[in-house]
């Protein structure tokens, strides 16, 4: 009886140490619409320390990186090294004249670049959609929680690659009615996609056969580095849920001459549209997730 009391203590003051050490901040969505369609979120902003200055920076878990900067530095230009500052979470980068000069300029709104899996890989990250607000803690914050679900850390880097790639991609499990499981790559960077399908393939098992030109098909386009990239969206012909979570994804988009290729077997990016009414927790040391 003793002992039972002594690790219900324990349990309870390391749980209370965690919540102790958890932060949350305030973020805002930049909302609009993207080729005629009706208005969505269009990216999640959060206020980040750059240096001496304050500058709005994008949450994209579609991004492997830590800080990837919107801004491209001429190859020839002297970098500097630079600390940005979320809370508690401290990263050291580089950034070239053109990179500083953006973000001496910054204004609200408008972000000076990515935030992605690498630069909260040590902690839990907590998206409250409803609130809007991002919560953070050092360590795994889902650990004995039974309906958190695993999810896969992959990392990849083209075979010739020089260079070693940091940080990870997070592929979750999705359920088909009828071609069974696969992957979704996690990607809040996404934020109006419910699944943005990745090949042919898929996009026909998940919209039909007609998946071009039938007459429930909506295209637009979207800005994609500078060019215009045509797009299709439809209402998915079968059932596809997440994971063991009561979230079904109704709609699809694809983009055939966007060449997202990677090397696992992925359905396609899960944007944050289906946890629009959700707390979203992705636990990075423990590998799992989880949708409230």
């Amino acid at each position: 009886m003793t002992h039972t009391i002594l690790r219900t203590l324990a349990f309870a003051l390391i749980t209370l140490a965690s919540l102790c050490r958890a932060e949350t901040h305030a973020f805002h969505w930049v909302t609009g619409s993207i080729g005629g369609l009706s208005d969505r979120n269009l990216a999640m902003l959060i206020p980040v320390a750059i240096g001496n200055k304050t500058c709005d920076m994008q949450i994209d878990t579609g991004a492997n990186g830590s800080v990837i900067w919107s801004a491209e530095s001429n190859t020839n230009e002297q970098n500097n090294s630079l600390t940005v500052k979320f809370g508690t979470i401290k990263a050291t980068t580089t950034a070239g004249p053109t990179v500083l000069e953006a973000i001496e300029r910054c204004t609200p709104g408008s972000p000076v670049g990515t935030l992605g899996n690498a630069f909260f890989e040590r902690g839990t990250l907590v998206i409250d959609s409803v609130r809007r607000q991002l919560g953070y803690q050092p360590g795994s914050g889902l650990a004995g929680n039974n309906t958190a679900q695993r999810f896969f850390y992959a990392t990849w880097a083209p075979a010739d690659a020089t260079w070693v790639p940091t940080g990870g991609h997070i592929l979750i499990e999705l359920q088909t009615s009828q071609f069974g499981k696969g992957y979704g790559l996690l990607d809040t960077g996404a934020a109006l996609a419910e699944i943005g399908v990745l090949d042919e393939l898929w996009w026909k098992r998940l919209v039909g056969a007609k998946a071009m030109t039938g007459e429930n098909i909506t295209r637009f386009t979207v800005n994609s580095w500078g060019k215009q990239v045509e797009c299709y969206l439809a209402q998915t012909t079968i059932d596809v849920t997440l994971d063991t979570f009561q979230l079904s994804l109704r709609n699809a988009n694809y983009c055939p001459t966007l060449h997202f290729r990677p090397p696992v077997r992925v359905i396609g990016i899960v944007g944050m549209y289906p946890f629009r009414n959700s707390v979203l927790t992705i636990d990075y040391p423990g590998r799992l997730w989880l949708v409230q």
